[in-house]
């Protein structure tokens, strides 16, 4: 663990020079913007990705989509079937347990309406981004999500940027289900600590700008802060209609954990990039891109 000097030097590092904190929030604008692309298809992003797999990757089982999407079993049954309603796709029995899963010739007409979307997403993402920029994140997350999952298998069916898109989403994703488990300890979740944080280094920050500084809507935070608030972590202070926030001496004590957790997990994760701040110049320029 760290000592609590270290502890302290991570917490005054401001939140934005964390890596994870950068992927986590350009992997949710990404994955807005594809919702919206998508939308006119009526498909989400993860169905229009098993279109996709299914047009490069012949003779696939059901469980074998799994593994090349990095989706859970339970969640891509329920979207195969629907597929298979809309008449996009179809399946056969391979022994009586697996099944294969293929396009109908309605799905494969349906292909060039999702590559056009996602053409169309990628400019909206990456469009400022140098062929360079991508290639570092693509290799960088590559092996951030090797290390988090070994199992996933990537997909090559797309191109370099819609290929991006899906690293992006897929090792924020990662990342933030390994953080999660690492945070449980302190009966946290990620958000939760990142505010607590974002607290700590602007003592008496209000709830509004605490809620855009995070990204998080106004009725999540004042959830959040009700949470923290509960657990005696805050104190709060009315001041006209604002309220201003500051850690309790339980939160102050709690976020010096918080940041041994947060700078341990960012090193698992990302020690191996080279030169962080061109990684995280290329996720601002996405966030800035789509915000």
């Amino acid at each position: 663990m760290l000592s609590e000097s270290k502890a302290m030097n991570f917490l005054k590092e401001p939140i934005e020079s964390h890596i994870g904190y950068q992927l986590r929030r350009a992997a949710m604008l990404i994955q807005a913007d594809l919702t919206t692309v998508l939308k006119e298809l009526e498909l989400i992003p993860s169905a229009a990705s098993i279109l996709l797999v299914l047009a490069n990757n012949k003779d696939v089982i059901q469980m074998e989509l799994s593994h090349l999407l990095g989706i859970k079993r339970t969640n891509i049954s329920p979207m195969v079937v629907s597929l298979e309603k809309r008449g996009l796709l179809s399946r056969s029995s391979l022994d009586g347990r697996s099944q294969y899963v293929k396009l109908t010739d309605k799905g494969i007409k349906l292909l060039p309406e999702i590559l056009l979307c996602l053409e169309q997403h990628a400019k909206n993402c990456f469009f400022h981004l140098s062929g360079k920029d991508i290639s570092t994140l693509n290799k960088a997350l590559k092996i951030t999500q090797s290390l988090l999952d070994p199992k996933v298998i990537n997909s090559e069916q797309a191109a370099e940027n819609q290929q991006l898109s899906f690293l992006i989403v897929r090792t924020s994703s990662l990342a933030m289900s390994k953080l999660v488990k690492d945070l449980a300890a302190l009966d946290l979740i990620p958000t939760n600590a990142s505010a607590m944080i974002m607290i700590f280094n602007n003592p008496g920050i209000n709830q509004s700008n605490l809620g855009q500084s995070l990204g998080i809507k106004r009725a999540n935070i004042s959830t959040l802060i009700s949470e923290l608030k509960t657990r005696k972590l805050v104190d709060i202070q009315t001041r006209g209609r604002a309220q201003e926030l500051r850690l309790s001496e339980a939160g102050y004590s709690l976020v010096k954990q918080i940041a041994q957790i947060l700078e341990k997990h960012e090193t698992y994760c990302f020690a191996h990039i080279e030169k962080p701040k061109n990684l995280i110049r290329s996720l601002l320029t996405i966030r800035d891109q789509l915000a």
